[in-house]
């Protein structure tokens, strides 16, 4: 899995965030019928504080995105968050990238 810290500003659009997938060569991996899932959680198996909302665009990127007014929803503090797939016929794989995902509110309103 592949350590990426992200940060949430409360009340402020998240993203776009993008990951391209590469196959063991690093040749970009096509993605139809997969389905991406990414979370936001206290700890593992923990409560949810926010789905990233993944989505594949162009066959090979996912794209993570969540409205300010989901975000506005989260506490500040520190949480975990990481991105699996699900392939065309159901087998879950990953997680692929992940890691620490900090709330925090943004000086500036």
């Amino acid at each position: 899995m592949v350590d990426y810290s992200i940060v949430i500003y409360r009340g402020l659009t998240f993203g776009p965030f993008v990951v391209e997938v590469l196959d063991i060569n690093g040749a970009p991996y096509t993605l139809t019928g997969w389905f991406p899932f990414a979370e936001v959680k206290d700890e593992p198996g923990g409560t949810q504080r926010m789905d990233l909302f993944p989505e594949i665009f162009e066959t090979t990127k996912i794209k993570m995105q969540v409205a300010f007014g989901v975000t506005a929803g989260v506490p500040e503090g520190n949480y975990y968050w990481d991105l699996i797939l699900v392939t065309p016929t159901g087998e879950r794989l990953g997680p692929f990238i992940g890691g620490a995902a900090q709330a925090k509110t943004a000086i500036t309103d």
